[in-house]
Parts: C-alpha cells; sequence; structure tokens
C-alpha cells in the first residue's frame, strides 16, 4: 500500500497554494448532460494527448472567484476576486495532471451524475498506488462548457470554499504583518516543490495559530507530514481529526493510515465508506485486494482482483495481481489467457515475468517464454 498523501501533493498541494498567493445578463441555460459528457471525453483526450492548455482553462475563472468571495463586498473583496482570477490563469493544473499520467498514472472518469439540476463529472487521479478524486461542477460559459468549482476528495471540500475560509480570516482591517504571513506560501509551495518537506513543514508550524488551524493549512500540512516521517504524519492526522472531526477526505488519509499500523479491519473499512462517498469505483476493488493480500486472505484477495479485471480489464497493475494470484494457487488454466497478451504488452514487466518463470516450472510447459 502506497503512501496516499505524498504522491499527490503536486494536484492537492502546490495548485492551491498557486491560487492562495495571487487571491491576497440573461438568464443562464443549464448544462445538458450529453454536453456533459462530451466535456468528459475532451477531458480525457486531452490528459491523453497531452493538451495542457486545455486542462489549465478547465476552470471559468469569473464563476469560481465569485464562489470564493461568496456575498463579500468592498475592495477587498474585489481584490481577492481578481487575485483568484489571475492565481487561476497562473496555475498548471494540466500539468500536474499531465505529470502524474506520464508516471504511469492516470486520469479517468469514474461517473457523470446530476444533482439539484446541476450536472457533475468525478474524475479520478491515480498515481503509483495512490489515490484523489476531483468532482467538477459544470456550467455554462456563453456556449462554452467548463468548471465553476472542484470539490477535492483529499481536501474534503470545494476548493472555493476552501480558499474562501481561508482568505476569509484577512479582511482590508488586517494588520501588515498578518498580511506578510501569506508570503510564507510562497517559501512552502518553493519548499515542497524542490521536495524540501521537512523545511515546509517547519515554515507552516511558524503561522500564527489562526492561520494554521484553518482546514485547508492543516491538509497541506498533512500532506508535508507525509513525506517528512510515520510519526509526524500521525501526528498530523491526529491532530486533524481532532479540529475536524467525520470529515469525508479522512476517508483518503485514512486508508494509508490504518494500513501502516496493520489495522486492516479499518483499512478496508475506509475504503468501503470511500467507495460508497463516490457511489462506486471499480479501482477500489485493487486497494481491497492489497490489504487483504497482506492479512493473507487469497480467497478474497482473488475475489477482488477477478471484479477488477471484469471491469477495468485495460488496468495492468490488476492483471499483475491477478496473474500472480492464479499462478500461486495452481490456476495455469486461468492465468495463461491473461499472461499471453500481458508479455507483449508495452508496460510489461519483465523482470515480473522472469520471476513468474523461475518460480513457477509448470509455466514453461503450459506457455513457452515468449
Amino acid at each position: 500500500m502506497h503512501n496516499i498523501l505524498s504522491k499527490l501533493v503536486p494536484a492537492a498541494f502546490l495548485w492551491t497554494l498557486s491560487l492562495l498567493l495571487f487571491s491576497c445578463t440573461a438568464k443562464e441555460q443549464p448544462v445538458t448532460r450529453v454536453e456533459a459528457l462530451t466535456l468528459a471525453k475532451a477531458i480525457e483526450t486531452s490528459v491523453l494527448t497531452g493538451d495542457e492548455a486545455f486542462l489549465n482553462d478547465l476552470i471559468d475563472e469569473k464563476r469560481f472567484a465569485d464562489r470564493v468571495v461568496g456575498k463579500q463586498k468592498g475592495s477587498f473583496a474585489r481584490g481577492v476576486a481578481e487575485g483568484i482570477k489571475k492565481g487561476l490563469r497562473n496555475t498548471k493544473l494540466g500539468r500536474d495532471i499531465i505529470d502524474a499520467v506520464e508516471k504511469n498514472g492516470s486520469y479517468q472518469l469514474v461517473k457523470a451524475y446530476e444533482k439539484d439540476g446541476q450536472q457533475h463529472l468525478i474524475f479520478r487521479l491515480y498515481m503509483d498506488g495512490a489515490l484523489n478524486y476531483h468532482d467538477f461542477l459544470l456550467a455554462k460559459n456563453g456556449k462554452q462548457v467548463k468548471a465553476a468549482d472542484v470539490y477535492i476528495y483529499l481536501m474534503g471540500d470545494w476548493l472555493s470554499k476552501n480558499i474562501g475560509q481561508f482568505v476569509g480570516a484577512f479582511d482590508e482591517n488586517a494588520s501588515k504583518a498578518e498580511m506578510e504571513q501569506l508570503n510564507s506560501l510562497k517559501n512552502i509551495k518553493m519548499l515542497s516543490a524542490r521536495g524540501q518537506h521537512a523545511e515546509a513543514k517547519k515554515e507552516i508550524e511558524a503561522l500564527p495559530e489562526k492561520i494554521r488551524n484553518q482546514k485547508l493549512m492543516q491538509v497541506m500540512y498533512m500532506q508535508v507530514c507525509a513525506d517528512v516521517d510515520a510519526d509526524a504524519y500521525s501526528k498530523a492526522i491526529e491532530d486533524y481529526r481532532v479540529l475536524f472531526p467525520n470529515e469525508p477526505n479522512m476517508y483518503l488519509s485514512m486508508i494509508d493510515y490504518y494500513f501502516s499500523r496493520r489495522d486492516y479491519p479499518q483499512t478496508l473499512q475506509c475504503v468501503n465508506r470511500l467507495d460508497s462517498l463516490i457511489d462506486k469505483d471499480p479501482l477500489l476493488d485493487y486497494q481491497r485486494s492489497l490489504v487483504y493480500k497482506t492479512m493473507g486472505d487469497d480467497k478474497k484477495m482473488g475475489e477482488c482482483l477477478e471484479r477488477l479485471q471484469k471491469n477495468m480489464p485495460a488496468f495492468i497493475s490488476g492483471t499483475e495481481e491477478l496473474i500472480s494470484y492464479y499462478l500461486k494457487t495452481n490456476a495455469l488454466n486461468q492465468a495463461i489467457p491473461l499472461l499471453e497478451p500481458y508479455t507483449k504488452h508495452k508496460k510489461a514487466s519483465q523482470p515480473l515475468i522472469s520471476m513468474w518463470y523461475s518460480q513457477y516450472p509448470a509455466l514453461e510447459r503450459a506457455l513457452p517464454r515468449p
């Protein structure tokens, strides 16, 4: 089981920091389901083709800024709105997603749904065993369909709300010293981008309590601590649970937390609750299989892997685990139909293939190594 938080810092942490650094009348026609699915296809295509610009322009800057500011008025609110717009123009959501995909990851549509008359798209970001989900709230900008906001599961709330609560700690009457605290975010971003997580941790700890205890900063702190050491990570999670009990984003981080402590029933419970929250993601069977594998429950592991293969046959990590399971349980007749095409796959692991043929001599007789 891989560390979930540390793998996704670029997408969930640095992107948000970039927005924060820049933040210190005909009736609208609703988006149709067909339009939502068309946008989903365009997003997936842009990821596959490396079209960073399309993804960077996915969020409607005016609508998003309006959601951040909410009912606030005055020059400070206007300044925040303009800063958010500028921040969106300078963020690199597209680069973050494409980088993850290029590192043997994926960014795929999990579901499209309608709620309160508005269309949503949930995308899964997967990278080296780490998970995050983005729920895009869609709206029209003229004839163009864009995202008015995004619910980031790792942060457990709408991005606009997280940023709005953070900047809400300041107003036009804030002291110069308080406003200068925002400049420390530049340092945190720089240190995290360089992999200097211990230094970034110290920067966050030096922030005033009213800033440090904001939900957004606490999530960022957990992300940083995940790359420092296990004790710091555990304490950060416990502190967050005290400040924000029953948060849905805890399911993601707690999977890693409980697994590292060998509390496998709680790990599975978090996976199942996350699955219910999303309303079913077949990839979570892979997470379940890894837990059952560690528990030594081969039967349940196999059941999860077979469901995964049925629902996501192109997911190569699942195929590898299922082949290993079949070979271990002497089910050669089931392993061969998967192994033969696997050996021709461009992402096939040659060391893994060598290990299979070395450990299971009967395999060579049933399917000579290519």
